[in-house]
């Protein structure tokens, strides 16, 4: 195990605490949705890399958060049923991992060994229960697409979510044509984690000039084979990319959605900015702190005004990209994270998507000129005049 890999769990750090923020809360919102709406009375959460269950400072890992959702449903006596599966592979953090989640016994089931090797034991498990996936490796290795096939590919309703690292596809795709002992082995680890065969047709699809350029073409060549085999299994595929950034202003890795339904694309895009929402003003404390200096006289907008300038910038694009159109309200939402290489995705609340609609009611040339029901609701159609 690496240096980094042995640190990594001795203490949360920012941006991993708010990456778990952003799994419990979509793990809550799924667990309800889909124990409430299918037949079958359990909801599956599986942590493919799942790690130790707590950090050395004490702080929950997502095994444990999880769990205690997992209690939570038990206590309260839900209809349905959340179950908790781990996966862990180094031996340590399997102990711990056990240990931590020892006080859960009934509502998890742990597996020591990688995620590939258990997975197809997993899904025999799992049946036509909803699943959701979290797929958080340390680099890349042991998240081969034909992982990634067998999961979309599965009978019931399926949501993953994957950290997408970035920086070590960009370390291995520097082996394409270095020369160097063991660079063939590394190349096929990135075959394998996009499911290409030929060297040369990956390498064509990573290369760009600039380090930005060639981070966004393989997150972008990740999220569409995504949302390609999505579509190849169940008729519709929906996948995003979120950038998680440290407080110094870093982004670490990039946090990738993946599901066959636009409600789900929906639900994810919300609950990051839930999350994510107050970074900017943790981020200004961090740089305070870092500083040792006080700003005792803010200039900062208020929270109203962030909100307005995001509804102003939002309706600007809708009436772009609806000009002329019918559309209920989920559509125009769709189109909007997915616009524009899907910036909107994860930066945009519900609250400021109804504003935004409200907005282009207003003036004596309002550029929405009819509507059959509430801003807010999600079966409103909305009519777009044509420029």
């Amino acid at each position: 195990m690496s240096q980094d890999k042995d640190n990594f769990f001795r203490e949360q750090k920012n941006w991993s605490k708010r990456k778990l923020a952003i799994i419990r809360g979509y793990l809550a919102s799924f667990s309800k949705i889909l124990g409430s709406t299918t037949k079958q009375s359990c909801v599956y959460f599986i942590d493919g890399f799942a790690g130790a269950g707590r950090y050395q400072d004490g702080s929950p890992g997502s095994p444990y958060l999880a769990a205690e959702l997992a209690q939570q449903y038990c206590n309260e006596q839900r209809p349905y049923h959340l179950n908790c599966i781990n996966i862990e592979e180094n031996e340590e953090n399997y102990r711990n991992l056990v240990l931590v989640t020892a006080p859960f016994n009934g509502l998890i089931d742990n597996y020591f060994g990688s995620f590939s090797s258990n997975l197809q034991l997993i899904l025999n498990k799992i049946g036509k229960c909803p699943a959701l996936f979290f797929i958080d490796p340390f680099g890349v290795k042991g998240t081969e697409w034909k992982c990634m096939h067998k999961i979309i590919h599965r009978q019931a309703p399926t949501d993953i979510w994957i950290r997408f690292d970035h920086k070590t596809i960009r370390r291995l795709s520097g082996f394409f044509d270095s020369g160097t002992r063991g660079a063939e082995s590394k190349i096929q680890n990135l075959l394998e984690l996009y499911g290409i065969s030929r060297p040369d047709n990956l390498y064509q699809m990573l290369q760009g000039d600039l380090p930005e350029e060639r981070i966004f073409k393989a997150l972008s060549l990740y999220v569409g084979k995504l949302e390609e085999e999505f579509r190849n299994a169940r008729g519709t595929g929906y996948s995003f990319g979120f950038p998680i950034v440290s407080l110094n202003g870093e982004i670490k890795y990039h946090l990738v959605f993946a599901s066959a339904h636009q409600k789900a694309a929906l639900l994810a895009s919300e609950t990051i900015y839930s999350v994510e929402r107050n970074r900017n003003h943790e981020t200004e404390e961090y740089k305070q702190r870092k500083s040792g200096q006080l700003i005792l006289f803010s200039t900062e907008p208020t929270e109203e005004e962030i909100s307005l300038f995001i509804s102003e910038k939002l309706s600007l694009d809708m009436k772009r990209l609806c000009a002329g159109e019918q559309l209920g309200r989920q559509e125009i939402y769709m189109r909007i994270i997915r616009d524009n290489n899907k910036k909107w995705f994860g930066n945009f609340s519900s609250s400021h998507f109804t504003k935004a609609l409200s907005l282009l009611q207003a003036g004596i040339d309002p550029v929405i000129t009819a509507r059959d029901g509430a801003n807010s609701k999600e079966k409103t159609i909305f009519t777009f005049r044509a420029s």
